[in-house]
């Protein structure tokens, strides 16, 4: 299963060991603000993290992807 906004999460994960995608990244691919961009990209986080169940999360805490997710839900959930 996916989510419309996928494509935000690969960027998401692909720009994350750099400190995130720069304002002008985003906008020049997906047409939106830094501020639409993150919620729309925590809102795809949060969907996937609860398609996992307890027993998978355990098993990929030792994956890129998983790590990430869990780091960028945190950083965008206290961002404003």
């Amino acid at each position: 299963m996916t989510h419309p906004d996928d494509d935000l999460l690969d960027l998401a994960i692909l720009w994350a060991p750099i400190g995130g995608p720069p304002p002008d990244r985003i906008r020049d691919l997906f047409h939106i603000e830094v501020d639409d961009y993150r919620r729309r990209l925590l809102d795809a986080i949060r969907f996937h993290r609860r398609r996992l169940s307890e027993r998978s999360r355990a098993d990929l805490e030792h994956v890129y992807g998983s790590s990430i997710l869990t780091e960028l839900d945190e950083t965008h959930s206290t961002t404003p």
